[in-house]
């Protein structure tokens, strides 16, 4: 199914169900949340599946089972994985650059501007109680640092991109380690 019929199936079910419906492929779901959600997910047989559905996917589709009006939102420990794994994005794009090279590099500009906005929008989600665990993490920082990548109305300097990367990344990069040790192993093994 292309992008447009998993759109025109999102806004389906949406009115079918008459709420919010956020399509998500098996692929694309992250770890923590992706176990849950697999764990509610139900076979609906083809002779089951409405008319509309078939049209825009093959039979043998899958639904969620939260009543009408719930919610299922992301684990903590995903929004970590996405800190250690924007990090490592970040960190690798700029691998062997000079920054003149990086200057002149709009793609990977943009790159690295991706991956500092999901490490700030992702620290966000960070319940306090994990923060705390991890007092040398600067928690606040990095929202601010997303809250001023993703305003910036008249521009980034890219200065400051690129020392965040080769200066602050690697240096955080280790904290992230740490805490994924602490918590999400810890957590995953119990």
């Amino acid at each position: 199914m292309g992008f447009i019929g998993f759109m025109q199936l999102e806004e389906y079910l949406r009115k079918l169900f008459g709420v919010r419906v956020d399509l998500v492929t098996k692929d694309a779901l992250k770890p923590y949340i992706g176990k849950r959600i697999l764990e509610e997910v139900v076979y609906v047989p083809e002779q089951e599946c409405p008319a509309a559905i078939k049209n825009l996917v093959q039979p043998g589709v899958i639904k969620n089972q939260i009543r009408p009006g719930g919610t299922m939102t992301r684990e903590y420990r995903d929004y970590i994985n996405d800190i250690a794994e924007s990090i490592d994005d970040a960190i690798s794009f700029v691998e062997g650059m000079t920054y003149p090279e990086f200057q002149k590099d709009r793609k990977t500009i943009n790159a690295v501007v991706r991956s500092l906005e999901i490490i700030g929008e992702a620290s966000r989600h960070i319940p306090k109680s994990i923060k705390d665990k991890a007092p040398n993490i600067p928690w606040a920082e990095m929202t601010d640092m997303m809250n001023r990548i993703a305003h910036e109305y008249f521009g980034i300097d890219n200065k400051v991109v690129w020392d965040v990367v080769n200066e602050y990344l690697p240096k955080l990069k280790p904290e992230i380690a740490e805490l994924i040790r602490q918590v999400v192993e810890r957590v995953s093994e119990s």
